[in-house]
């Protein structure tokens, strides 16, 4: 028997020779009634984790960036959505140079203040799913995603109606533009987008009229 030291790629393999499945545990609700089985990040974790260990793996997770939009849903409950960007480094214990980096955005809804782990337990749960080509029988790719949108705040509302106001911008053309139909309809991800235009606007105005 070879006393030459695993590499990374070899102690991998070895993982997966392991483990080859992880069974669905949860209940996951997707709105509107729906629900689907999925499997969460404890469940991939508890099922590595004496692998990963028996063959000297560590893991290392740093987070890049991050972006949090605030809104709410169409029945006015305040809700976040956090994303992130993050790297899983997968590290041989014995030779920490022996490394594979994975990278992932991930993101997260909630009301409370648990978007950012969600999004991170994600972020963790998917690499670890692919690094080691785990079997779940989930089809993400076919899977549609029911979430309600997150729309502007009643202060960002009443932002945007002062600046169409202040420039005289027709309040209907302006939200055709948007693709909406009243200003509660706007999406957080399009608030910026509309604050600026108006802004815009509102300056040419000024100009115009200082001659």
């Amino acid at each position: 028997m070879s006393d030459k030291p695993r590499n990374l790629h070899q102690r991998i393999i070895a993982v997966m020779q392991q483990v080859k499945y992880v069974r669905k545990d949860v209940t996951v609700n997707a709105g509107a009634g729906g629900k689907y089985p999925g499997v969460s990040h404890d469940a991939v974790a508890s099922i590595l984790h004496g692998a990963l260990a028996d063959n000297g793996i560590v893991m290392r997770v740093t987070q890049d960036s991050s972006q949090t939009l605030e809104g709410q849903t169409k029945s006015g409950s305040p809700k976040i959505r956090y994303s992130g960007w993050y790297e899983v480094a997968l590290i041989n214990a014995d030779d920490p140079q022996d490394r594979e980096t994975y990278r992932v955005e991930a993101h997260a809804e909630d009301s409370g203040d648990k978007a950012p782990g969600k999004a991170l337990s994600y972020a963790v749960k998917m690499i670890l799913l692919k690094a080691f080509v785990l079997e779940t029988g989930e089809n993400d790719e076919a899977r549609e995603s029911p979430d309600e949108p997150i729309l502007i705040t009643v202060e960002q509302e009443a932002r945007i109606s002062e600046l169409i106001e202040a420039t005289g911008v027709d309040k209907a053309k302006f939200l055709a533009w948007l693709r909406v139909s009243a200003l509660g309809e706007i999406t957080a991800g399009r608030y910026s987008l509309a604050e600026s235009e108006l802004l815009k606007r509102l300056e040419r105005a000024k100009e115009k009229a200082n001659g």
